[in-house]
Protein backbone atom coordinates (compact mmCIF):
# COMPACT_ATOMS: atom_id res chain seq x y z
CA UNK A 1 0.00 0.00 0.00
CA UNK A 2 1.28 3.45 -0.85
CA UNK A 3 1.67 6.15 1.80
CA UNK A 4 -1.25 8.10 0.32
CA UNK A 5 -3.47 5.04 0.84
CA UNK A 6 -2.35 4.67 4.44
CA UNK A 7 -3.01 8.35 5.11
CA UNK A 8 -6.42 8.02 3.45
CA UNK A 9 -7.29 5.06 5.66
CA UNK A 10 -6.16 6.99 8.73
CA UNK A 11 -8.29 9.97 7.66
CA UNK A 12 -11.34 7.75 7.16
CA UNK A 13 -10.91 6.23 10.60
CA UNK A 14 -10.61 9.69 12.18
CA UNK A 15 -13.62 11.22 10.42
CA UNK A 16 -15.87 9.06 12.59
CA UNK A 17 -14.45 10.82 15.67
CA UNK A 18 -14.46 14.33 14.14
CA UNK A 19 -17.43 15.71 16.07
CA UNK A 20 -16.10 14.24 19.33
CA UNK A 21 -12.61 15.70 18.70
CA UNK A 22 -13.98 19.17 17.86
CA UNK A 23 -16.17 19.11 20.98
CA UNK A 24 -13.17 18.18 23.14
CA UNK A 25 -10.95 20.84 21.52
CA UNK A 26 -13.69 23.46 22.05
CA UNK A 27 -13.89 22.52 25.74
CA UNK A 28 -10.12 22.88 26.06
CA UNK A 29 -10.16 26.24 24.26
CA UNK A 30 -12.93 27.42 26.59
CA UNK A 31 -10.87 26.31 29.61
CA UNK A 32 -7.88 28.29 28.33
CA UNK A 33 -10.03 31.36 27.67
CA UNK A 34 -11.55 31.21 31.16
CA UNK A 35 -8.13 30.84 32.75
CA UNK A 36 -6.53 33.72 30.83
CA UNK A 37 -9.42 36.21 30.46
CA UNK A 38 -8.34 38.39 33.39
CA UNK A 39 -4.69 38.77 32.32
CA UNK A 40 -4.06 41.85 30.20
CA UNK A 41 -0.81 40.33 28.91
CA UNK A 42 -2.69 37.45 27.26
CA UNK A 43 -5.12 38.34 24.49
CA UNK A 44 -7.37 35.33 24.00
CA UNK A 45 -9.18 34.26 20.82
CA UNK A 46 -12.88 34.92 20.64
CA UNK A 47 -15.28 32.00 20.81
CA UNK A 48 -18.08 32.24 18.29
CA UNK A 49 -21.53 30.82 18.93
CA UNK A 50 -22.40 31.17 15.25
CA UNK A 51 -19.39 29.37 13.77
CA UNK A 52 -17.76 26.03 14.47
CA UNK A 53 -14.04 26.31 15.09
CA UNK A 54 -12.09 23.05 14.88
CA UNK A 55 -9.43 24.52 17.20
CA UNK A 56 -6.59 23.02 15.19
CA UNK A 57 -4.39 25.34 17.26
CA UNK A 58 -4.92 27.56 20.29
CA UNK A 59 -3.11 30.83 19.63
CA UNK A 60 -2.89 33.75 22.03
CA UNK A 61 -1.43 37.19 21.50
CA UNK A 62 1.06 38.26 24.13
CA UNK A 63 1.32 41.94 25.04
CA UNK A 64 3.84 43.44 25.10
CA UNK A 65 5.26 41.43 22.23
CA UNK A 66 8.70 41.55 23.87
CA UNK A 67 7.29 39.21 26.54
CA UNK A 68 6.34 36.54 23.97
CA UNK A 69 9.88 35.24 23.34
CA UNK A 70 10.56 35.00 27.04
CA UNK A 71 7.31 33.13 27.69
CA UNK A 72 8.05 30.77 24.82
CA UNK A 73 11.42 29.86 26.36
CA UNK A 74 9.90 29.77 29.87
CA UNK A 75 7.33 27.20 28.72
CA UNK A 76 9.82 25.12 26.75
CA UNK A 77 12.25 25.00 29.67
CA UNK A 78 9.40 23.49 31.68
CA UNK A 79 8.73 20.85 28.97
CA UNK A 80 5.60 22.52 27.63
CA UNK A 81 5.54 22.34 23.85
CA UNK A 82 4.54 25.88 23.00
CA UNK A 83 5.20 27.00 19.42
CA UNK A 84 5.69 30.16 17.44
CA UNK A 85 3.69 30.16 14.21
CA UNK A 86 4.40 31.00 11.40
CA UNK A 87 7.99 32.05 11.33
CA UNK A 88 9.50 32.96 9.02
CA UNK A 89 6.52 34.53 7.38
CA UNK A 90 5.70 33.41 3.86
CA UNK A 91 6.83 36.65 2.21
CA UNK A 92 10.26 36.27 3.86
CA UNK A 93 10.88 32.72 2.72
CA UNK A 94 13.40 32.52 -0.14
CA UNK A 95 11.07 30.72 -2.54
CA UNK A 96 8.37 33.40 -2.25
CA UNK A 97 10.38 36.53 -1.54
CA UNK A 98 10.94 37.27 -5.21
CA UNK A 99 7.14 37.38 -5.72
CA UNK A 100 6.36 39.73 -2.87
CA UNK A 101 7.00 43.39 -2.34
CA UNK A 102 8.47 45.06 0.73
CA UNK A 103 7.59 43.96 4.25
CA UNK A 104 5.72 47.23 4.75
CA UNK A 105 2.91 45.63 2.73
CA UNK A 106 2.57 42.96 5.39
CA UNK A 107 2.43 45.03 8.57
CA UNK A 108 -0.38 42.99 10.18
CA UNK A 109 1.50 39.76 9.57
CA UNK A 110 4.72 41.29 10.89
CA UNK A 111 3.01 42.49 14.08
CA UNK A 112 1.30 39.17 14.70
CA UNK A 113 4.48 37.20 14.09
CA UNK A 114 6.14 39.06 16.96
CA UNK A 115 3.34 38.50 19.45
CA UNK A 116 1.53 35.19 18.89
CA UNK A 117 2.16 32.05 20.89
CA UNK A 118 0.60 28.64 20.23
CA UNK A 119 -0.25 26.58 23.30
CA UNK A 120 -0.67 22.80 23.37
CA UNK A 121 -4.16 21.64 22.47
CA UNK A 122 -5.09 18.12 21.37
CA UNK A 123 -8.21 15.98 21.82
CA UNK A 124 -6.56 13.50 24.19
CA UNK A 125 -5.24 16.25 26.49
CA UNK A 126 -6.21 15.47 30.05
CA UNK A 127 -7.19 18.14 32.63
CA UNK A 128 -3.90 17.82 34.55
CA UNK A 129 -1.89 18.55 31.41
CA UNK A 130 -3.90 21.65 30.60
CA UNK A 131 -3.80 22.85 34.21
CA UNK A 132 -0.01 22.55 34.07
CA UNK A 133 0.17 24.68 30.89
CA UNK A 134 -2.14 27.28 32.43
CA UNK A 135 -0.23 27.40 35.71
CA UNK A 136 3.21 27.70 34.14
CA UNK A 137 2.08 30.43 31.72
CA UNK A 138 0.44 32.43 34.51
CA UNK A 139 3.56 32.04 36.67
CA UNK A 140 5.59 33.46 33.79
CA UNK A 141 3.57 36.67 33.63
CA UNK A 142 3.26 37.36 37.35
CA UNK A 143 4.64 40.79 38.23
CA UNK A 144 8.03 40.56 39.90
CA UNK A 145 8.28 36.87 39.11
CA UNK A 146 11.52 37.37 37.29
CA UNK A 147 13.79 40.14 36.09
CA UNK A 148 12.14 42.09 33.27
CA UNK A 149 15.54 42.68 31.64
CA UNK A 150 15.95 38.93 31.35
CA UNK A 151 12.49 38.68 29.84
CA UNK A 152 13.12 41.28 27.18
CA UNK A 153 16.49 39.84 26.23
CA UNK A 154 15.09 36.40 25.33
CA UNK A 155 15.68 35.63 21.68
CA UNK A 156 14.34 32.68 19.75
CA UNK A 157 16.90 31.32 17.34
Amino acid sequence: MRLAGILGALGCSQIVRLKEMITKRTELATNYNNAFKDFEEIIIPELSVELVNAWHMYIVKISPSSLRNWLFLWLRERHIEASVHYSPLLHRQPLYSKYTSKSIDYLNSERLEESILTLPLFPDMIPGQQESVIGVLIDGIKPGFCDWNYRTSAIIV
